[in-house]
């Protein structure tokens, strides 16, 4: 598709699904502008420098976030900046609460006042909780950490904003998602990073099943998301719908590395409050976008083991 003449910002630009996301985005020709707290552009983005406007703001700041989104205009605006943490403790809820839940007002609101064609909230998979699978977007909501709370809140909000004042809003919520650049602290990637250095990969027995999605299929939902009309005022799932055993994909994972299974250390305990199995029914985002996965999990893995083998 392309997006010539679309002008694009993207909070949260700067992280990892960001920097993939503005990629897609530039390489299909539209203008796109950053709004993320970050000291310059991330090395990802190194070859487009010259292409990209970074605005360093903090989203929680209501009037700095007016002001520039009035400067620049955009026609569309995805909003990814959140808090994130993946041990999600406790007392980063009140942190959370300010970022994520007030972040995404102040955003919608800055949306509402230039008359942007589109705003897609970029939610999670965690808002289900323990509901029965496949996950379906009309499932009740059953968050069970400052995460997925607060991206359940700021839906509300998303939801509240199209109801009343009708803005072009839609919601995504993306499942499990991994690729080139990730953070080390995420499942897939902890277990690459520490394959490649014969560290001991620390995991739970594994039982738990999950879906597991490159990121490049993610941000193709993203982008179809925001340029697709009758998305509005919808709630729409971006997950390939296969889940595995974590084990079975820690065991893949280290076979791929072409390490020895003897590094799997198996004996973390599991969470308190452990979903047991995630996995989407994804046939609104097919029927809505046209959307389906592309990049099989042997490709994706592929690819992801080559970038960490190269940037170790």
């Amino acid at each position: 598709m392309m997006l010539s003449g679309m002008r694009f910002v993207v909070t949260g630009g700067a992280g990892f699904m960001g920097c993939h996301l503005v990629r897609r985005l530039l390489n299909e020709g539209a203008d796109v502008q950053i709004l993320d707290r970050c000291d310059g552009i991330p090395s990802p983005l190194d070859d487009l420098r010259t292409k990209i406007l970074l605005h360093d703001i903090d989203i929680t700041n209501k009037e700095d976030v007016m002001r520039i989104v009035k400067d620049i205009k955009p026609t569309h605006i995805i909003h990814l900046a959140a808090i994130v943490n993946a041990a999600r403790p406790e007392r980063m809820l009140h942190r959370a609460i300010e970022v994520n839940i007030g972040g995404t007002l102040n955003t919608l609101e800055a949306s509402r006042a230039v008359g942007c064609s589109s705003f897609v909230f970029v939610s999670t998979s965690d808002v289900y909780g323990p509901a029965a699978t496949p996950f379906k977007e009309d499932a009740p909501l059953d968050p069970r950490n400052p995460y997925a709370f607060t991206k359940a809140s700021s839906e509300l909000l998303c939801l509240m904003a199209n109801h009343t004042n009708g803005q072009p809003v839609t919601i995504v919520r993306p499942f499990t998602t991994y690729g080139p650049g990730q953070k080390p602290f995420m499942l897939v990637t902890h277990v690459i990073t520490n394959a490649l250095m014969d560290s001991s990969i620390k995991t739970t027995a594994g039982a738990q099943c999950r879906e597991i999605n490159y990121v490049d299929d993610i941000v193709d939902g993203l982008v179809r998301a925001a340029v697709t009309p009758k998305a509005i005022g919808q709630i729409i799932n971006l997950g390939c719908g296969i889940e595995l055993p974590v084990l079975s994909i820690v065991r893949r994972i280290v076979e791929m590395c072409g390490k020895d299974q003897s590094l799997i250390d198996a004996t973390m305990p599991y969470r308190d409050d452990e979903v047991w199995h995630m996995r989407a029914d994804n046939s609104k985002a097919r029927d809505l976008l046209g959307w389906s996965p592309k990049v099989s999990i042997e490709d994706g893995l592929k690819m992801t083991i080559d970038w960490y083998k190269e940037h170790r």
